[in-house]
């Protein structure tokens, strides 16, 4: 008798989709609900896929025909075509989200996996490296009925070889490798995440966790606010291995969707991280998230940051953000940039004149006399800055409509100033303030 489980391989090596007539969708089903039925004949103690005991793996029989088979067999003969693998029966979506789900609630079918990806070698025989090469020769070939052996491999297992990490790594990245090719109703999609996000947050190895935030990246939609939601968690634990804040924060620039005020309110915290590489890719996933004049409920939070953060990194980086989100006028950024330009670091300075520069309207005369206080030194730091005098100076007649005697003015002051860089360019600047 051929059995059901050659039968689910022959056809899925033809690359076997449901025909137009059977649901559209192709499901992920992985199932640990055990139903027991007692009188049972020795035929139903075997599962008819794996022609293996029911009694040596969780078990599920399908509600429409009650044929019984071991959830993880089931699950990879569904990859196939969504019928029941005896008798031909159609299994309907809503029971394969259902039995999806069972997976979540009770991850204990790792070892089980290990026995049927290595086709039911004897566990001395399941190496790591073995278990490891099978599982990216399987990937590689885009063979998707072990979508839910990979997924399985993630639970909890006895054996070394299901305890091990670069396993679990290997069986993440079959997964980042193969689901992104389903269409987006599949139902195994949710299910595929929520394993993801599981694992990103609560595995303890962190290579694993690493793994999972690149294939969430692959898998999810920009914008998913359960993936980001899962990454700012991510980011938010600080005492994490910093290269798990990392993966994170690239996820997040991958899942950003401008004027997305969750993506904005995730990547600042990755821009207050402690680790420089996290805050800078945290700077890229909040310009990917905000836009000009379509972030206004986040200003309030960059304002917060560009004035009070105590790292002078994240003052600058947040400034350079305020001047592209703010709309031209605002009166919250300018005010924000304003009292940054008596920050006690030069370089907050300056990144506030050059957002102050973005933000102002042309001819604003409180920006010109706010320039004219700079480029003179009754504004900034005490004593004068001549860097920050000299970008107000080539600042002014972008700002100010000629002629303009208040900027003119400031301007004269320095003429015949001691640095001959700063004298030099107020001769030059001048004629372009004056009739």
């Amino acid at each position: 008798v051929l059995s059901a489980q050659q039968a689910m391989g022959a056809q899925s090596s033809r690359g076997y989709r449901p025909r137009s007539g059977d649901d559209a969708s192709i499901p992920f089903v992985m199932g640990t609900i055990v139903d027991d039925n007692p009188g049972e004949s020795a035929a139903d103690d075997v599962c008819s896929v794996c022609i293996g005991p029911l009694a040596s793996a969780t078990t599920y029989s399908l509600a429409r025909c009650g044929h019984k088979f071991h959830a993880l067999c089931l699950a990879c003969a569904l990859q196939a075509q969504q019928l029941c693998p005896l008798c031909r029966a159609d299994v309907p979506t809503d029971e394969c989200s259902r039995l999806a789900g069972s997976l979540l609630a009770d991850p204990s079918n790792a070892q089980f996996a290990c026995d049927l990806l290595m086709e039911k070698q004897v566990e001395s025989a399941q190496s790591e490296e073995r278990i490891i090469a099978k599982i990216r020769r399987e990937a590689k070939a885009g063979d998707d009925t072990r979508i839910p052996i990979f997924a399985a491999l993630l639970g909890h297992g006895d054996s070394k070889a299901a305890r091990s990490a670069a396993v679990r790594v290997a069986a993440v990245e079959g997964l980042r490798n193969l689901v992104p090719a389903f269409p987006s109703e599949w139902v195994g999609y949710v299910h595929i995440l929520m394993l993801l996000q599981r694992v990103s947050l609560e595995e303890e190895d962190p290579e694993v966790r690493i793994a999972a935030l690149r294939a969430l990246k692959a898998c999810s939609a920009k914008g998913d606010p359960e993936a980001i939601s899962c990454l700012k968690v991510v980011l938010e634990g600080t005492k994490a291995d910093p290269e798990v804040r990392l993966a994170a924060a690239d996820a997040l620039q991958g899942l950003a969707e401008r004027g997305n005020h969750s993506s904005a309110r995730a990547a600042m915290t990755a821009l207050v991280d402690p680790d420089s590489a996290v805050r800078s890719v945290g700077l890229t996933a909040l310009r990917a998230s905000c836009a000009r004049g379509v972030c206004t409920e986040v200003i309030g939070d960059i304002v917060e940051l560009a004035v009070n953060h105590p790292e002078t990194e994240v003052r600058i980086m947040t400034l350079t953000v305020l001047a592209e989100v703010e709309v031209e006028g605002g009166a919250l950024g300018i005010a924000a940039a304003t009292q940054c330009l008596e920050d006690r670091e030069e370089e907050v300075q300056t990144a506030a004149l050059k957002a102050l520069q973005k933000m102002w309207k042309r001819g604003d005369r409180e920006a010109v006399s706010t320039l004219a206080e700079v480029v003179t030194g009754a504004r900034g730091p005490p004593g004068g800055s001549e860097r920050l005098q000299l970008e107000a100076l080539e600042m002014l007649p972008r700002v100010a409509i000629r002629p303009d005697a208040l900027a003119a003015s400031a301007v004269k002051s320095l003429i015949n100033y001691d640095d001959t860089t700063l004298s030099f360019t107020a001769e030059k600047v001048l004629p372009q303030l004056c009739q």
